[in-house]
């Protein structure tokens, strides 16, 4: 089942926050071939195209996939799973934005996707992705955000899982999220990568993630 299709269509109206984060990581990508690891509708994908980025998507919703078509190429589109995705390129950036990460309710499914990513980059290479940390989505429990147009979500938790209620015009889903210790993601990672971390006053925390040389 798709939990994104009531939802596609009502993506693009955070398209402002999709540029606004593309131009946030923007300084520390190398350029050439990118690759955007849950890309929705294509935007940020859409932004760097017109940046000179050979841009590639993957997302696991068939309804967001078919959006982005709209903006790059569906040659270059893959309705993938972000933990074992396998294309035949090596990239020299892969991006993973809004708290797509915490989507992955399992820490070896979190492992599972880093080993994907580092596979997947060249040498020089760079992996950046954000995530939403335990302080924020706790901060964020029993609040109501009001997207506009008749988007609203509300937050609640149990047993460490984070549901996010976000009803539409078109319906009602339910998206879950997950986070762990930063000390205990960066752990993680630095099998696999050289790591930087940049938190910002969102409580959300970057990850810029390079090739072990």
């Amino acid at each position: 089942m798709d939990q994104y299709k009531n939802m596609a269509r009502y993506y693009d109206e955070k398209i402002i926050y999709s540029l606004k984060r593309a131009m946030e990581i923007e300084r520390f990508l190398p350029t050439g071939k990118l690759l955007d690891v849950g890309c929705g509708t294509g935007v940020t994908l859409e932004y760097f195209k017109k940046k000179g980025y050979n841009v590639w998507g993957i997302d696991n919703s068939k309804a967001m996939l078919e959006i982005a078509t709209r903006r790059i190429s569906s040659e270059k589109l893959f309705k993938k799973n972000m933990t074992n995705f396998k294309l035949a390129e090596k990239f020299d950036a892969i991006i993973c934005l809004f708290d797509t990460v915490n989507h992955l309710t399992k820490f070896s499914d979190w492992k599972r996707f880093f080993v994907s990513c580092s596979k997947h980059l060249s040498p020089r290479g760079v992996l950046i992705f954000d995530m939403n940390t335990l302080n924020k989505l706790n901060a964020l429990i029993g609040k109501t955000i009001n997207r506009g147009n008749g988007v609203k979500i509300k937050i609640s938790r149990k047993e460490n899982i984070f549901y996010w209620k976000v009803t539409t015009p078109s319906g009602i889903n339910i998206i879950k999220e997950k986070s762990f210790p930063i000390t205990k993601v960066s752990k993680l990672l630095k099998n696999y990568f050289s790591i930087k971390k940049i938190p910002t006053k969102s409580g959300r925390v970057y990850f810029i993630c390079r090739p072990l040389q």
